[in-house]
């Protein structure tokens, strides 16, 4: 069977952003400056990437049976993403509200709502997605019980898995030992692997290839991403060097990691792949919220 999809298994919900001068100290009630309402959701936010960039696109995720999942299926038919949400009743979508900072900055609170209730029935379900699938995107959004059985399943029919594990979830040590990638920050590399908080990058670098750790991309936020393939360890700094032109990094990672899928189904090496990724992320950190500033094909290749 041809393989010709990017699958996506994540959370899916309703984004609320609120813009503000700073972040609440103890006690402060801050005022808001603007609003905007979107469907999102890290996965939710990849698929997106991944189809905007050209690739035919698959989402798997469960919504509740209110207006915020109403809004999430209608985006992805609208994208011509083939929509395997599962409506659950009796539960919200998910919600998340985010803070945005007068320097871009971003601070996310999420509530998983009607993700929690997605089933092993409701991934055993919609196997035929995974069979036409050449690359699987995962996060840490979804139920160690869940990932695992997209794990499994990929496996049965040889597709390439990226594991972005985020949020850090102590499970993610058994489910990131079949990733053909594995994308976290800093601070989730870190967890992962039991270094020292203190740690610096040089020996981070250090430490993840003497783990024999095959392929990583580390993250780094306005530092840029450390690719480590085969035993060597590659810097890459950002592609944004005067600061003031980021508007907001909500969402960035999510572009990242979706760029990241697109590259190596189009064939592109890590190293490549990666770069392509930094590309989209830097495009999409200079215009505000998440969905209106995931890239086209021609924002990076223009």
């Amino acid at each position: 069977m041809m393989k010709y999809l990017i699958l996506v298994v994540g959370l899916c919900g309703e984004s609320v952003f609120m813009k503000v001068d700073h972040f609440h100290q103890d006690g402060e009630t801050i005022i808001v400056d603007e609003l905007h309402k979107e469907p999102g959701g890290k996965g939710y936010n990849q698929a997106v990437t991944t189809k905007s960039l050209g690739v035919n696109t698959a989402f798997i995720g469960s919504i509740g049976h209110d207006d915020s999942g109403k809004m999430c299926s209608k985006y992805l038919d609208e994208m011509n993403i083939i929509n395997g949400l599962i409506t659950k009743n009796n539960c919200f979508s998910a919600y998340a509200t985010i803070l945005v900072d007068k320097n871009g900055n971003n601070n996310v609170s999420v509530y998983s709502g009607a993700s929690t209730e997605l089933t092993i029935d409701d991934i055993e379900n919609n196997e035929h997605l995974f069979q036409r699938s050449k690359i699987l995107l995962l996060q840490f959004e979804i139920s160690q019980i869940i990932l695992e059985k997209c794990v499994e399943i990929a496996k049965k029919y040889d597709v390439k898995i990226i594991v972005n594990p985020a949020p850090y979830k102590e499970y993610g040590k058994n489910i990131i030992k079949d990733a053909f990638v594995i994308t976290p920050n800093f601070h989730e590399a870190k967890k992962l692997f039991n270094l020292d908080n203190d740690i610096t990058l040089d020996e981070l670098a250090i430490s993840l290839v003497n783990k024999n750790i095959k392929n990583i991309i580390v993250t780094l936020g306005k530092e840029g991403i450390m690719v480590i393939e085969d035993g060597e360890s590659i810097y890459l700094p950002a592609d944004i060097k005067d600061q003031n032109k980021v508007v907001d990094t909500t969402g960035a990672g999510d572009v990242f990691n979706g760029a990241l899928a697109v590259g190596l189904y189009n064939n592109l090496t890590l190293l490549e792949a990666a770069k392509y990724a930094m590309k989209a992320s830097s495009y999409s950190i200079q215009r505000k919220y998440v969905l209106p500033s995931i890239p086209k094909v021609e924002d990076i290749n223009g």
